[in-house]
């Protein structure tokens, strides 16, 4: 496989195999990376392709740093990272790679969001032309962003860290693109991660005055999740203050 140019490096987890092959095979012939967090026999395993298996679940974060890793060592200009669950054609493929060599350093992708600019919590997707990170379900980063300032933080395993990621990328001077594309992904939420991650993400990133108001509020928020029913936020919450990072199975 050729060194340079545009990688793409896709997360997997226990996939529908015929819609991952069906992408892994539209992204030919670019070079591939993918990542399968699968811990059994299950692994799906590709010709043509660099495939990683970890034998753990490392969340969105730890795995996908390996692929990014994997696509720095071969020299990679541009990293592409996608979900198993991102439906897009070759012709979406190659706008997205041809508009990529006409930009500068930065982090791009066709889904954006914005952060409530009190409580920082993460809205998606944003619904003004203001967006604060590009999401991770489609996420090109130029390998200048990665020597300056690092992986995706993987303590999050889950859930903000792009938004962390894209964050950190512009406070160091890189700038955001949104490129609007025929791409398709299922949504989905887990309110444990989103409700931990958040608070880890206003410690990490937010201005000081968020962080005054967000932690001041800290019980508060608690109270909202339990008269909710909300176990996984609750508990979210109280991992956050017991500093319990990572992948937790509750």
């Amino acid at each position: 496989m050729k060194k340079g140019g545009v990688w793409f490096v896709v997360l997997t987890f226990h996939p529908d195999k015929k819609r991952l092959e069906k992408l892994v095979n539209g992204l030919k012939p670019y070079p591939v990376v993918v990542v399968d967090n699968t811990q059994d026999e299950n692994r799906f395993l590709f010709t043509g392709v660099h495939t990683i298996s970890p034998g753990n679940n490392l969340g969105y974060a730890g795995g996908m740093n390996l692929g990014l890793h994997k696509a720095m060592e071969h020299h990679a200009t541009w990293m592409i990272a996608l979900n198993d669950d991102l439906s897009i054609s070759k012709r979406g493929v190659d706008i997205l790679v041809n508009q990529l060599y006409s930009l500068p350093p930065g982090v791009v992708g066709p889904f954006v969001g914005s952060l409530d600019p009190k409580r920082w919590t993460s809205i998606y997707p944003s619904k003004t032309s203001l967006y604060a990170y590009v999401s991770g379900s489609c996420m090109a980063i130029h390998r200048d962003v990665i020597e300056r300032i690092g992986y995706f933080f993987d303590s999050y395993f889950m859930y903000y860290e792009d938004a962390d990621f894209s964050v950190r990328a512009t406070k160091a001077g890189f700038p955001l693109y949104h490129i609007p594309l025929d791409v398709r992904h299922q949504d989905g939420s887990n309110e444990y991660y989103l409700s931990r991650n958040h608070l880890l993400f206003v410690e990490r990133n937010a201005p000081t005055s968020v962080k005054i108001h967000e932690f001041v509020r800290l019980l508060k928020t608690f109270y909202e999740h339990r008269g909710r029913g909300n176990v996984g936020a609750e508990q979210g919450v109280r991992d956050y203050l017991m500093r319990r990072f990572g992948r937790r199975d509750i």
